[in-house]
């Protein structure tokens, strides 16, 4: 079990892939906060590999995995993941192998990876699932038991070729990203089931074997989180169609006894099997906008609680217009008062005191102040004489009683003022996000729903 990035070459690897690789290492530590490859000590050993990494084709992964393992593998990747300009140079760099967009590029990729599968080097290729309602295998697990029948029937003797199958789990979002998992799962031997069956048989019994191990993934949620996300779920379709309904005029129609479609649950759970990273990211979103509306509504009952000053127009623009005009005050109060109230923040006299009495801890504060004032007056005597002086001595405490106001009018007037202003736009915002969620989920229901319509 590696908790981070190897830190070691094989002296055996050509420069170009050692250099590429630290580069894409240091990138990945930037992107993320640790890439952890989990149960992968057979991984790092030599020896022909098919690798398969469990999931819809990404590059990102792809580059991952070659920045994990110390020992060169060649990825494949389809021709959508490698079309940019930059991603071919990485890829090439890396040593992947992007197919090219004809009909001929899938067979080029497998005749390559058989080539270096017979060379005692590792290939990596990307394969998941059939939909649970299928009862025929996916075309990405049969295309991986063909290569690996063929590879290891091609040469005499056999390769004894491994299928080592991947699991990720990492968030896409750059705003919730942490640490990236890569966990490898238990190897599937080729050489028992291709040494004594035919080769279509070989093949479909490989790739039933591959489909179980690929559907056993470490990472997808226990039942009881599904339980809780489709909760969530449920409420916010609730609050989604509530909001679309009074938008509409004479509509009566309310929510009670809504439930959650069967698709829905079906294409969660479907999710939570075949791709348990993107379920986790769709739950981190959701979280994110249950926490959000909940700091809304407490804004919004804190704002309603604040008394019926906020109700009155001439009140609210009093203190707009006192919080603007009064922050030059404020501020020269600020500097005369700065050196005081570091001081007794720093001793902890300003909210707590160790005393019994109260009396003696404002004399200590007293005494703080007017000791300031006193060093504050010398000062300006000294330099710009004593009438000025005199001036002086009468704006400390008018300048510091006002800067108590001022700070107490932030926090119980203007900060209230804001929040009743900003609610309207914040509610905006969060309606936007939760429609963003929901066109996210459509999508994916939407893919599912196809999916099944395929299989039939």
């Amino acid at each position: 079990m590696s908790d981070s990035l190897p830190q070691q070459a094989d002296q055996h690897i050509p420069r170009r892939y050692q250099l590429a690789r630290m580069l894409a290492r240091r990138w990945l530590c930037w992107v993320y906060r640790k890439v952890r490859l989990l149960c992968a000590k057979a991984l790092h050993e030599s020896g022909s590999a098919l690798v398969v990494l469990n999931g819809e084709a990404n590059f990102l992964h792809a580059i991952a995995l070659v920045a994990a393992l110390d020992r060169r593998i060649t990825c494949i990747l389809p021709h959508d993941e490698g079309q940019s300009f930059w991603r071919r140079q990485v890829a090439d760099w890396l040593g992947m192998i992007v197919m090219e967009n004809d009909e001929s590029a899938p067979q080029a990729a497998m005749s390559a990876a058989k080539e270096i599968l017979s060379q005692g080097d590792a290939v990596a290729v990307f394969a998941r699932a059939g939909v649970a309602r299928s009862e025929a295998l996916s075309d990405s697990c049969l295309s991986v038991a063909r290569l690996a029948v063929e590879a290891e029937t091609g040469r005499s003797g056999g390769l004894g070729l491994e299928i080592r199958p991947l699991y990720f789990l990492g968030s896409q979002d750059s705003k919730a990203r942490g640490d990236l998992l890569i966990y490898a799962g238990a190897p599937l031997a080729i050489h028992p089931f291709s040494s004594g069956a035919a080769g279509d048989a070989s093949v479909r019994t490989i790739a039933v074997e591959l489909e179980d191990r690929l559907t056993d993934t470490p990472f997808r949620l226990q039942e009881r989180d599904v339980q809780y996300f489709l909760a969530d779920l449920e409420t916010v379709l609730r609050t989604d169609l509530s909001e679309d309904w009074a938008a509409r005029p004479n509509w009566k129609q309310t929510t009670d006894g809504f439930e959650i479609s069967r698709l829905i649950v079906e294409c969660v759970e479907q999710l939570n099997v075949l791709d348990p990273e993107r379920l986790v990211g769709l739950r981190i979103e959701l979280e994110r906008y249950r926490e959000e509306l909940r700091q809304w509504s407490l804004r919004q009952a804190e704002v309603e609680a604040s008394g019926v000053w906020v109700g009155s127009g001439l009140r609210r623009g009093w203190y707009w217009l006192e919080s603007i005009v009064g922050f030059p005050i404020a501020l020269y109060g600020l500097a005369n008062h700065l050196v005081p109230t570091a001081f007794l923040s720093w001793r902890g006299l300003i909210r707590q005191i160790k005393t019994s009495d109260p009396g003696q801890a404002w004399l200590l504060r007293a005494m703080v102040v007017l000791g300031w004032y006193f060093v504050e007056v010398a000062f300006c005597a000294k330099w710009f004489g004593r009438v000025a002086a005199g001036y002086y001595t009468l704006t400390l405490p008018l300048s510091g009683l006002y800067l108590w106001r001022y700070y107490w009018m932030l926090r119980a007037r203007t900060r209230l003022l804001y929040a009743a202003t900003s609610l309207a736009g914040q509610r905006e915002k969060l309606r936007q996000k939760r429609k963003a969620f929901l066109d996210e989920l459509n999508q994916i229901r939407d893919a599912y729903a196809g999916s099944l319509q395929v299989t039939k």
